[in-house]
């Protein structure tokens, strides 16, 4: 069976393998980076699905062109 990753056990696995001898803050700095990218990733991926669910299924009144 495969085993899936979360987001934080991927943040983790790359920042151990990028900073060797970095400080405690810069790992801080660069989990904290990631960690928003992904959150921002995850608004567009929603907003994009809400947009196509949008143009595929218009209420009633509303133009599938926007």
């Amino acid at each position: 069976m495969q085993h899936f990753f979360s987001s934080d056990e991927l943040i983790e696995a790359l920042i151990d393998s990028h900073c060797g001898a970095e400080t405690s803050r810069e790992k801080h700095l660069l989990r904290e980076c990631l960690r928003n990218l992904v959150r921002l990733a995850k608004v567009e991926q929603t907003e994009s699905m809400l947009t196509q669910t949008r143009w595929e299924f218009p209420t009633q009144g509303e133009s599938v062109l926007h």
